[in-house]
C-alpha cells in the first residue's frame, strides 16, 4: 500500500488559501486565476507543437506531442496530472501553500 504523499493533503480552509490573499510586492502579484493558468496550458502546447515542426535530437518528438494533446486538453477542463500542466500546479500550489500557512498560524 502507497503511503500519502503531498498530492494527498486536503483542500485548505478559507483563511488559509494562497489564491485568495491579496496582491503582494512591489509589482503587486497574484495568484494566477483559473482562466490565466488554461490560457497559459495552450500557449504551452502551441510551443510544444511548434518546437516539434524543427527536426531534433533533443527530445521524443512523439512524447512532446502527446504532452502538447495533454495540455490542450487540460485547458478546456479535463483534469491532467502533469508537472507541465499549470491548472494543476496551481491546485497543488494551493494545497502546499494552504497546509504552509496554517502550520505558521499554529505556532
Amino acid at each position: 500500500m502507497a503511503r500519502r504523499n503531498i498530492t494527498d493533503l486536503p483542500d485548505p480552509k478559507e483563511r488559509c488559501r494562497p489564491d485568495r490573499a491579496p496582491p503582494y510586492g512591489k509589482k503587486k502579484q497574484k495568484f494566477p486565476t483559473l482562466a490565466e493558468a488554461r490560457a497559459e496550458n495552450l500557449k504551452r502546447a502551441k510551443l510544444i507543437r511548434k518546437a516539434c515542426r524543427n527536426p531534433t535530437n533533443l527530445f521524443n518528438r512523439d512524447d512532446a506531442l502527446a504532452l502538447a494533446d495533454l495540455l490542450e486538453k487540460a485547458a478546456q477542463g479535463q483534469e491532467s496530472e502533469s508537472l507541465a500542466c499549470k491548472v494543476y500546479m496551481g491546485r497543488m500550489r494551493i494545497k502546499i501553500g494552504g497546509a504552509l500557512w496554517k502550520l505558521a498560524d499554529e505556532e
